[in-house]
């Protein structure tokens, strides 16, 4: 009976001992098993807070490269205007350094010099400070629109391939969306026929942008003249004239009697500093300018735009300045308007003609 008490102690030993490691195995197995859990948590956040503190510092990184860009902009932007307001004026352009003799002359309130001016008003791509690029274009190089001469506006939107028919209407319904007056005159269009169709009424004012003449009636129908802001780009309402032939942009150029992408580049490598002398190129011109088809000044105007964009970038500020010489006006040049516009093809960093600037310093 002894040995049997024995015995079934040591069996009921040996249960509870492998109860107690069994036990023991289990729980182990649950804390290793949180353990990882626990780990993979930590590791989780850790990763998650290595991706936030990384894009922090991208989107700190990215403010201050736009904060850079918008002074470099700024910065481009101030030497632009002190410099056009203040130094001599050729015929395409301004000089950015003193005449070093006296061939310059004086021409009424401004200082106009012989030569090839350092900074070409003719729309082509500059580069200013850090990443800028900019680009001034010459009103007077563009093709100037009257709303009252609605012949000649006629014969500019049929050069562009408008029907000449619905030029006609085109012509006349701006020169109604820009009078005083409520009279519709002949092929034009007034308030009630603006209601007619739920578009807002006439301006009856003069326009302050080539982008305002898409809210005439009709004009915005015609796609392909706003392609890329081919049109807008192309005329000016501050000018009346034919285009100048020293400021005109390439794409005005190529548009011309005669024109060909050979005669173009040539003119503008001439504007730009090169020293051959295309005969062909110059005769062109003064065929032009002889039939009143190219104007031809000894200045550029008084009004200017201004474009600036950052490189890689998918859209510019355009400006349109309005330069006041002399004691006329409160300020030596006034901003009368800007506004964001899609970036040009013509100006995408990879095929933008960008040279660097002499003197281009504050």
């Amino acid at each position: 009976m002894i040995l049997n008490a024995n015995k079934h102690k040591n069996v009921s030993s040996h249960e509870t001992a492998s109860k107690h490691e069994s036990v023991s195995r289990h729980t182990g197995g649950y804390i290793l098993v949180a353990t990882i859990w626990v780990l993979a948590f930590l590791g989780i956040a850790a990763a998650s807070i290595a991706q936030w503190y990384g894009k922090s510092l991208q989107l700190a990184g990215n403010r201050v490269d736009a904060s850079n860009g918008g002074i470099a902009e700024l910065s481009t932007r101030a030497t632009l205007l002190y410099k056009i307001a203040t130094a001599d004026i050729g015929r395409a352009g301004v000089f950015l350094s003193p005449a070093a003799d006296e061939e310059s002359v004086i021409s009424g309130f401004a200082r106009i010099r012989a030569g090839r001016a350092d900074l070409i008003f003719d729309g082509v791509a500059y580069q200013g400070y850090g990443f800028t690029r900019f680009a001034i274009q010459d009103e007077s190089g563009l093709y100037g629109i009257v709303p009252q001469a609605t012949g000649r506006t006629q014969a500019l939107l049929a050069q562009h391939g408008v029907d000449y028919r619905e030029a006609e209407v085109m012509a006349a319904r701006l020169a109604d969306y820009v009078d005083a007056d409520d009279l519709v005159s002949i092929n034009g269009a007034e308030a009630r026929d603006y209601r007619s169709r739920g578009l807002p009424p006439p301006r009856n004012r003069r326009l302050e942008s080539p982008h305002e003449l898409q809210a005439v009636m009709g004009w915005s129908e015609h796609r392909d003249l706003w392609a890329d802001n081919a049109f807008a780009n192309r005329v000016s309402l501050s000018w009346a004239g034919m285009p100048n032939s020293a400021t005109a942009p390439e794409d005005v150029l190529l548009r011309m009697r005669g024109a060909t992408p050979e005669r173009v580049a040539g003119l503008i490598a001439q504007r730009h500093g090169s020293d051959e002398v295309d005969d062909e190129v110059n005769s062109w011109i003064r065929d032009l300018v002889a039939n009143n088809e190219f104007g031809s000044t000894p200045r550029p105007s008084l009004g200017l735009r201004m474009r600036f964009w950052h490189e890689g970038e998918g859209q510019l500020r355009e400006y349109a300045v309005k330069f006041t010489p002399g004691n006329q006006a409160p300020a030596p040049w006034i901003i009368e308007n800007n506004y964001r516009q899609p970036l040009p093809k013509g100006y995408l960093s990879e095929t933008a003609r960008t040279a660097q600037l002499p003197d281009f310093v504050l």
